[in-house]
């Protein structure tokens, strides 16, 4: 045949031999124009220092850490801690009454000034009675003319063990001044403090510490003023409040006591 003749003639395909029996079958051959991409290679597991090795072995297992405790609810305060009082950083010494008249003797407005406490001090030293600090009463003023003044006696044992046991009825939401009435004798009473500390059954509701003052002797009575307030009012704030109280100075505790008040819708 020619050379023409044969590029004529169809070209005839030899079928691929039959698999082997047993040999795994070869992988479907991929489309023309395509080419097929290698396997990912598997992943390698990444090795340890043998050093880091024995360190994780002999480290203890990792401790859950504890589960914090719950919420505790308030714990009422009573006791004597109601009434734990603050010390101011600054304290000067106290100077006895004969000690301060008798210094400065060439000053005539001074000795003029002294000649008048002089003669108070004969007069407010009773040798009968060596108290310095007198209480008389503590009072309840209503500025607004909503009630006459209510007194709480505090003069003598009795009156302050009878006041524990004797609520005093006060309407809600009114105006109230509380006052302290006393009598210094003998000599002068230093720096003298309050603190008040209040309670609605086991609940604190209020602690306040008062300066009342320092207060030389004389014959008429002292009288401190509180800031003025209001008693509580609504339903929520109508009650018995407890107040605990303790007076004292620099030197001494002169007086513990309790009294309580009863807020009413009305007197």
């Amino acid at each position: 045949q020619s050379l023409l003749e044969l590029q004529k003639a169809p070209m005839s395909v030899r079928p691929p031999p039959p698999p082997r029996a047993g040999a795994n079958p070869a992988p479907p051959a991929p489309p023309r124009g395509k080419s097929m991409a290698a396997p990912p290679p598997p992943p390698r597991s990444a090795s340890l220092p043998a050093t880091a090795v024995a360190a994780a072995a002999a480290a203890p297992p990792a401790r859950t850490p504890p589960h914090a405790p719950p919420p505790q609810p308030p714990q009422p305060v009573a006791g004597d801690d109601d009434l734990t009082v603050e010390n101011d950083s600054y304290r000067a010494a106290n100077v006895s009454l004969a000690t301060a008249l008798n210094a400065d003797q060439h000053d005539e407005s001074l000795n003029k000034w002294k000649r008048d406490v002089l003669g108070q001090l004969s007069e407010a030293s009773p040798a009968d009675d060596p108290r310095h600090l007198i209480l008389h009463h503590l009072k309840f003023i209503f500025p607004d003319g909503e009630h006459p003044d209510i007194l709480l006696p505090i003069d003598t044992p009795e009156h302050v063990e009878s006041l524990k046991n004797t609520p005093v009825p006060l309407k809600e939401d009114v105006s109230i001044i509380m006052s302290l009435v006393f009598t210094v004798h003998h000599d002068v009473v230093p720096a003298l403090k309050i603190v008040m500390s209040t309670n609605r059954g086991p609940v604190r509701v209020d602690k306040t510490q008062y300066n009342i003052g320092s207060f030389g002797p004389q014959v008429a009575p002292h009288e401190f003023k509180f800031p003025e307030t209001k008693t509580p009012s609504g339903m929520l704030g109508r009650g018995t409040y407890l107040t605990k109280a303790r007076l004292f100075d620099d030197e001494q505790t002169h007086l513990d006591f309790q009294y309580s008040l009863e807020i009413k819708k009305d007197w």
